[in-house]
């Protein structure tokens, strides 16, 4: 690598960064999914339950559709052809 300013803005990079980064909330979202789950499952209080787990369900469905879409981007980009 001699160049890192040609690494960081080709074309592969900057179509995965997108990628990278919907993958990321979407972890986030899935762990937060999974603690308001367990908080409702041992039967805490459901208004403190029920807010975060309602959130966590719509940003899991839209990050995994946009990570759906920016990973098939980035394949294209990439020049793979199925």
């Amino acid at each position: 690598m001699t160049n890192f300013w040609a690494v960081m803005t080709n074309s592969t990079f900057i179509a995965a960064y997108g990628h990278v980064l919907a993958a990321a909330f979407l972890t986030g979202a899935v762990f937060m999914l999974g603690i308001a789950a367990y908080h409702l499952r041992k039967g805490n209080d459901l208004a403190d339950s029920t807010r975060p787990l309602a959130f966590a369900m719509v940003v899991t469905v839209l990050m995994a559709i946009f990570t759906m879409f920016l990973g098939d981007n980035q394949a294209k980009e990439m020049g793979v052809r199925p």
